[in-house]
């Protein structure tokens, strides 16, 4: 108990581990191990000895809450997991700017590659009406 105290939960998981080889029916090493597992974020295993503690303890209502919030936590994973795909990547990450194709007709701003050498010639094409350059537009795309 002493290392999850201290937050030193590798330790903690070594101690409650050996406890447990040297007695499997030693409940609190199973509570200890799971705990310690939870506070890491490894919830599949945390959730397998907070069980073993509930099934030895039906009773022990601060072991029956902490399987609760494991099985919420493996629960929220899964579906996180679930729904991750590319379109969560951001927009700038899969915007091809040079793929960008308008009609003839559009006569509203437009986005041209910028490859001016002078810094005087850079500032003024960015100023130009009806100009946008490239890594301005991705700029801009970087914040949606």
């Amino acid at each position: 108990m002493a290392y999850i105290k201290m937050e030193s939960y590798g330790l903690a998981i070594v101690d409650a581990t050996r406890s447990i080889e040297l007695n499997p029916k030693y409940v609190k090493g199973y509570y200890r191990r799971g705990s310690a597992l939870f506070a890491l974020g490894r919830t599949k295993k945390a959730r397998k000895d907070f069980r073993t503690v509930c099934g030895h303890n039906p009773r022990d209502r601060d072991a029956r809450s902490k399987l609760a919030a494991c099985d919420k936590a493996v629960k929220e994973t899964a579906f996180a997991a679930a729904i991750e795909s590319s379109s969560t990547e951001p927009l700038s990450a899969t915007l091809d700017a040079g793929a960008i194709r308008m009609e003839p007709s559009y006569d509203g701003p437009r986005v041209v590659p910028v490859e001016v050498a002078d810094a005087d010639k850079k500032e003024e094409f960015f100023f130009a009406p009806g100009m946008l350059p490239v890594d301005f537009v991705m700029a801009f795309v970087g914040h949606f």
